[in-house]
């Protein structure tokens, strides 16, 4: 009787669950693109690149992901991996090199050289200031054999370098820039470069020095350097000092022709402007114009001019809500930002026009950890993507005990049947029923019987 009454049950309890549950199905989203900003400004040059520095914001690119050899702006990479050696502790700057016997391996007649002689004693200052001010190739060289010890390994960890920065389109085969058709970069690369680079005081004095003297060496008098960069020097070009110009590095090659790589700041705004490919005019009066300093004035004024700061996103603004799937007492949360995004825009747009997009699941399972990390929101505009912040959760939600989950799960997730079939399965389902109730009556009424029998009694 008993297993006849659990069968009974056992039928009932699967016709049930046929009527209520139905297969989930999976949600998909699309992941966001974005492009870079372009403009109908046109830059006289190869290639360039304006970038506000604070918000890595591109106020302009004219092929700047095109490949092209850099000159002596490649000592600004130099200069990197130098002083990163010295945060490491590996030399200090008042650490005294001497320049071997091979310190000259590459360098050509036409090279800039400081006239650095076998066996001479500088400290790695003086060779930074030689490096970076008078760009002299020697300098580069002795700096990198006392890093690494010869200019084939400190080339190598130039490239390694330059990739932990996110350098894709470079390779750098020596210290000095001097043209090689396998020495390469892009005015992306550069920017990346320089950027780690301005990081360092000791390089954001040297570059924004006019001059500076060397001390006199075991076999040298002192010499006397000036900044090459004419937007902050007029040593070596005039009427093109810069007032908000606080340094930058010059480079030129025949194949790389004219460049600059250089920084302005102006109202707590920092640009950094990477000029390469230039060449020389001729004006009226019979004078040249450079235009690696002319352009670079030009595209500085231009971006400073026409773009302002504009914060798209609050730290910690509420942005979106999902759903929580077994949730115990919430079936939503509050996504917020996980930070700010601020950029840059042109004046003349207006940031009612942004489209704000987020990338998220259909849902989300509890448990849900408040700060999770659920989506991201993309910012852009026209194509042109601004920024993108994660989104997290804004609060804990617990998950409801298993046997509350799996009886929410039967009933939120049941797919109705047409009322037609509805009443037919309940039909069918009674009369089953009706039959199966009325042969065990029957059959428990010949037990009945059986057991009042005669036969059936103890003798």
């Amino acid at each position: 009787m008993r297993k006849i009454r659990f069968s009974v049950l056992l039928v009932l309890t699967l016709f049930c669950c046929g009527l209520l549950t139905a297969p989930a199905q999976a949600a998909e989203y699309t992941p966001a693109t974005s492009s870079e900003l372009v403009s109908d400004m046109e830059v006289n040059c190869g290639s360039c690149l304006l970038v506000e520095m604070n918000t890595d914001a591109v106020l302009y690119g004219q092929d700047n992901s095109e490949q092209i050899y850099p000159a002596s702006v490649t000592k600004i990479l130099t200069a990197l991996v130098v002083l990163q050696h010295v945060k490491a502790g590996d030399l200090e700057l008042d650490t005294v090199v001497t320049a071997s016997s091979t310190f000259k391996q590459g360098l050509t007649s036409q090279a800039a050289l400081g006239n650095i002689a076998t066996g001479e004693q500088l400290t790695v200052r003086s060779l930074l200031y030689m490096l970076l001010l008078s760009s002299h190739c020697d300098a580069a060289n002795v700096l990198a054999e006392a890093v690494s010890g010869s200019i084939e390994d400190f080339a190598e960890e130039m490239n390694e370098t330059a990739a932990a920065l996110g350098c894709t389109g470079s390779n750098f085969v020596n210290p000095s820039g001097l043209h090689n058709k396998n020495h390469y970069t892009t005015c992306d690369d550069l920017y990346r470069i320089a950027k780690a680079a301005y990081q360092f005081k000791t390089f954001r004095k040297i570059i924004g020095t006019t001059s500076y003297t060397v001390p006199a060496t075991n076999v040298s008098s002192a010499r006397k350097l000036y900044n090459t960069n004419a937007l902050i020097s007029d040593h070596s070009y005039s009427n093109y000092l810069y007032d908000y110009c606080v340094g930058g590095k010059t480079g030129s090659t025949y194949l790389a022709g004219y460049c600059l790589l250089s920084f302005a700041e102006k109202d707590g705004e920092t640009l950094c402007c990477v000029m390469m490919g230039c060449n020389w005019l001729i004006n009226l009066d019979g004078s040249r114009d450079r235009l690696q300093f002319s352009e670079s004035v030009r595209l500085y004024e231009w971006g400073f001019e026409n773009f302002s700061p504009v914060t798209l996103v609050e730290e910690g603004s509420a942005q979106a809500t999902i759903p929580v799937e077994d949730g115990k007492d919430a079936d939503s949360v509050e996504l917020l930002a996980s930070g700010s995004l601020t950029t840059y825009l042109p004046n003349d747009v207006d940031a009612a026009d942004l489209t704000y997009e987020t990338e998220l699941p259909d849902s989300i399972q509890a448990p849900v950890t408040a700060g999770e990390t659920v989506g991201t929101l993309t910012v852009s505009l026209d194509g042109v993507t601004y920024g993108t912040v994660e989104l997290l959760a804004a609060e804990e939600v617990e998950r409801l005990p298993p046997i509350l989950t799996h009886l929410r799960s039967l009933s939120e997730t049941a797919e109705p049947f047409p009322t037609a079939a509805v009443a037919a399965g309940s039909l069918v389902g009674l009369v089953l029923l009706f039959f199966l109730v009325q042969a065990l009556r029957r059959r428990y009424h010949r037990w009945q019987k059986r057991k009042r029998s005669p036969n059936n009694k103890k003798k």
